[in-house]
């Protein structure tokens, strides 16, 4: 009876012991997360002080220093790679063909499903309009994925792939790849439209923009964008944004990287100004605003751009409507057909 009467007190104080461990270890967390949040700076500032320079913060909405002397950081190594392409589908477009616009769509080589759908779905409509699409690839760790995507550029010619590693840190260089393809072999585009293959976009409402010229000027990048933002300082977060990168307290303005336009030359000074901006992890920071605002670009705010599933109206092709963020694979289909649709009643 004693033996089971120790046997019960040893229990319960073993749920007392592990509850207090896991409190503890909650505690610690926490502690550590608040502790480099808060040092972060200091320690970046005496490992990499040659990233720093000391600058007042920038109200909310500001535009300078947001953009002040970037390519006055002394650094080294700080710049983005020039990476050589494995895929580079130089017939795309073609000497002497008209190209109205070109979509550069990041995408992932996991996502087979959603390129599937897009080639199904809005790019069928592409050709009518003079416009043309490329899927935009690093390398993944996946010998078998980077095969699909070699079987994909084969049958479709329209995949381009660069040598770098595919991973989410690396899309501000997946970008700048596009825009470099862009440059090298599509100079007679008119105009460049960035997206990524989580998006549904209506190139009828692009066409009929285009054609109104609400895109024509050559120092503005349209898109939905921020005049502001607060980067984020916790190493947790996926948008991690380390001192040492940026050592302001807000961004200024920039343009979310799920969709935006500019005119061709706008995306050739975007290229040519990363040679000469400093590398910063966050793509939609990075290229809109840093890249843009080292070769004196302008952002601008542009309704249309939906950053969740959004409806098409019944009369789609007379609407403001140019894409909208979409997490399933349904509802490519079930927005394509809406589209298709175009219930337009004119009275």
């Amino acid at each position: 009876m004693g033996g089971l009467i120790n046997s019960r007190r040893f229990l319960h104080r073993m749920k007392r012991v592990s509850l207090s461990f896991v409190i503890q270890s909650l505690i610690c967390i926490l502690a550590v997360e608040l502790y480099v949040s808060y040092t972060s700076f200091r320690i970046e500032k005496v490992k990499r002080s040659e990233f720093y320079y000391e600058t007042p913060d920038i109200p909310v909405g500001g535009v300078d220093p947001f953009f002040r002397k970037w390519a006055d950081y002394k650094c080294m190594n700080c710049y983005l790679k020039n990476a050589p392409f494995l895929i580079d589908a130089p017939s795309k477009c073609a000497f002497g063909a008209r190209t109205k616009l070109l979509f550069l769509i990041n995408s992932h080589h996991a996502n087979v499903k959603k390129r599937k759908a897009i080639r199904d779905t809005w790019t069928t409509l592409l050709k009518g309009l003079h416009m043309k699409y490329l899927f935009v690839f690093g390398v993944s760790s996946n010998a078998k994925e980077n095969e699909q995507i070699q079987n994909e550029a084969d049958l479709y010619n329209d995949v381009i792939q660069a040598d770098f590693v595919e991973q989410y840190t690396n899309l501000n260089l997946k970008t700048v790849t596009a825009l470099k393809w862009t440059a090298t072999f599509c100079n007679t585009t008119e105009f460049v439209f960035k997206t990524d293959d989580d998006m549904f976009i209506n190139p009828i409402v692009i066409n009929k923009l285009l054609n109104r010229r609400e895109f024509n000027s050559e120092s503005t990048i349209y898109g939905n964008c921020m005049g502001s933002g607060y980067p984020h300082r916790s190493v947790f977060s996926k948008w991690y944004a380390p001192y040492r990168y940026y050592p302001h307290r807000y961004y200024g303005p920039f343009c979310l990287g799920s969709a935006f336009i500019m005119s061709f030359q706008s995306a050739l000074q975007l290229h040519n100004a990363s040679a000469s901006t400093p590398y910063f992890n966050v793509e939609d920071v990075y290229i809109s605003g840093l890249c843009g605002a080292n070769n004196g670009l302008k952002v601008k705010q542009h309704a249309g751009i939906y950053m969740h599933k959004k409806q098409l109206p019944n009369c789609p092709i007379e609407s403001t409507y140019i894409g909208s963020l979409l997490s399933d694979i349904p509802s490519f289909y079930e927005l394509w057909g809406q589209l298709a649709r175009n219930e337009c009643v004119r009275n």
